[in-house]
């Protein structure tokens, strides 16, 4: 691979990723590392897991434990030439803050002369959008189980100043034991320098607003405000949720289209508030994801509303990883299966 020219932006970089990452506090979490900080050569590249505007990510193995990690791999040229190094920092300071079992693990973030990478928790039940492909469209009980875990991970996120931005099926992992975990947070505008993802986190609500100079984020979820340019807060991942329940659901998103602009004319002209009623889902999710959906920020449900909604009832907030059973726990063939 090509060499990088140093310059500020690498000078940058290299400030601030120079140090290890730190351990989230996650079940079953891989052996301890030693205390020098790790190197590319450490592990073996097993395959490609997926690929993204941003980075790919690979299974790899740890040549002297022998555990599995997903290393995101960053190209530091094409990050700086698409003017998204800010991205990268961005994902790498909330992942390395990050205590709660609902965001994915980061473990170490270190660099070459090519690359950024980070090494984080391998979720071996692949994502919500591969889930999706092989039921096609899920039974509203499993509908149910997701839509309540993204609820509470969203709350995690914005009971601490962030907002995820980039909510969808495929940044939606299932872990060994079947629940979720959201990655891709390198659109995440986060309120807080620093903050403190952990059970014992006193909550600090988003407030801040937000404008983007284009529109951010994938089509299908964007909610009209950013579409428009005009200013957002913590409610544009409440209609990225609407979108993500609508897809489980029916098998595809409200507002697909061939085309980014034909996605945006879609949610401009809000037409799927007038088709919905045609849709053959569960009545009650359907009125939990027109809340969801209202073109009116101001309007749209808080997470407590959300879940006061009689599409939870039954639903233990206060013990949700303990108390809901997940309707898919991977059986994999072997541990890099």
């Amino acid at each position: 691979s090509k060499r990088s020219t140093p310059g500020k932006m690498t000078v940058l970089l290299n400030s601030v990723l120079k140090a290890p990452g730190q351990k989230a506090s996650i079940p079953h979490s891989p052996t301890p590392q030693p205390s020098s900080a790790p190197r590319i050569e450490d592990f073996r590249f097993l395959k490609a897991l997926s690929k993204g505007a941003y980075g790919s990510v690979f299974l790899a193995r740890n040549r002297t434990t022998g555990d599995l990690y997903a290393i995101k791999a960053i190209r530091k040229t094409q990050s700086q030439r698409k003017n998204t190094v800010s991205h990268a920092l961005t994902e790498r300071r909330i992942l390395s803050l990050v205590r709660s079992p609902w965001v994915i693990g980061l473990y170490f973030a270190f660099q070459s002369d090519a690359f950024l990478f980070l090494v984080m928790e391998y979720a071996v039940g692949g994502d919500l959008g591969g889930l999706l492909r092989v039921y096609r469209r899920l039974p509203t009980p499993m509908v149910r189980f997701y839509a309540a875990e993204l609820v509470a991970a969203v709350d995690l996120l914005h009971s601490n100043g962030i907002i995820h931005h980039d909510l969808k099926p495929e940044n939606v992992l299932i872990g060994a034991d079947g629940h979720i975990k959201l990655i891709d947070l390198g659109l995440a505008k986060m309120q807080s320098a620093t903050p403190r993802l952990s059970p014992s986190s006193p909550p600090k609500r988003q407030t801040a607003t937000y404008t983007d100079a284009a529109p951010l984020g994938t089509p299908d979820y964007m909610a009209p405000e950013i579409v428009r340019g005009e200013q957002y807060d913590r409610s544009v991942d409440l209609w990225a949720l609407g979108c993500v329940l609508v897809e489980l659901a029916t098998g595809i998103p409200p507002f697909h289209a061939a085309s980014p602009e034909a996605i945006f004319a879609r949610i401009l002209a809000g037409e799927w508030r007038q088709s919905s009623a045609a849709l053959d889902i569960d009545d009650d999710l359907l009125s939990l994801c027109r809340d969801l959906l209202n073109p009116d920020p101001g309007k749209r449900p808080s997470i407590e509303d959300i879940k006061d909604h009689r599409f939870f009832e039954g639903i233990d907030w206060s013990s949700l990883r303990e108390t809901l059973v997940p309707p898919f726990i991977p059986r994999p063939a072997s541990d890099d299966d």
